[in-house]
């Protein structure tokens, strides 16, 4: 496998906007161009659609990557003690009062499903940084 939860330098979290255990998909695909992992909020865990080792926040892991992308994730206090470690935060929620866009550094007020598949393929459209 790749980085840990713990250890990774860019973490893509996932909340209830997400909507499902297979809305995951293009969350997954960004944190493999990323060269990140996935982290969850406890509702997602709660819900069964990911497992416990993947939950961020106070009864789940404490990150502190370079990045967390916050998709579709309201920001309850437990979830954001367990990001503040984060050095930058982006949060993406169509609730522009969300707890965790006042927190992130960059506030996306949008549908995820809209904003994640669109920054998949501009990252999949980069020229490579290899040669």
């Amino acid at each position: 496998g790749g980085a840990s939860l713990a250890s990774a330098r860019v973490v893509v979290g996932g909340g209830r906007g997400v909507g499902s255990a297979d809305g995951f998909g293009p969350l997954d695909e960004l944190a493999s161009l990323l060269g990140g992992v996935v982290g969850v909020s406890r509702v997602v865990t709660s819900e069964g659609w990911r497992p416990h080792t993947q939950q961020v926040g106070q009864t789940g892991t404490k990150i502190t990557p370079d990045l967390y992308l916050a998709c579709g994730i309201s920001g309850a206090i437990q979830h954001i003690a367990g990001c503040a470690g984060a050095k930058h935060i982006i949060a993406i929620n169509t609730d522009p009062a969300a707890p965790m866009m006042a927190r992130a550094d960059y506030a996306v007020v949008g549908d995820l499903h809209a904003v994640i598949p669109a920054l998949v393929e501009a990252l999949r459209e980069r020229p490579s940084r290899a040669g």
